[in-house]
């Protein structure tokens, strides 16, 4: 079996997927793709590792109130400051209505 080819579905796999008989005939006896299935689920382990570190993380008990009072002070209908407009037109038009973005 041509190991190149199965590297999708070895990592599908190690995210949990299913494997077809022959795949999995495969893996049991094939160290390379062993390694393969071995690897990815060492990445996805330090990456929750890393995402369960932030999920700790609380904001500052004022946090909410400055970013409202940021978000009230800015002028209504006034660029970002690289001048990029979301809707890509120079008339400030949504495209999906006539009101002004």
């Amino acid at each position: 079996m041509d190991c190149v080819r199965h590297e999708i579905p070895l990592r599908e796999h190690a995210h949990g997927g299913p494997l077809s008989p022959a795949l999995e005939a495969h893996l049991a006896s094939c160290a390379v793709c062993q390694e393969v299935v071995s690897a990815e689920q060492r990445l996805l382990w330090e990456i929750d590792r890393a995402l369960d570190g932030v999920a700790r993380i609380e904001p500052s008990p004022t946090f909410v109130a400055r970013a409202r009072a940021v978000a009230l002070e800015r002028p209504r209908g006034r660029r970002n400051r690289s001048g990029f407009r979301p809707w890509g037109g120079r008339s400030g038009r949504c495209p999906r209505s006539q009101e002004r973005c």
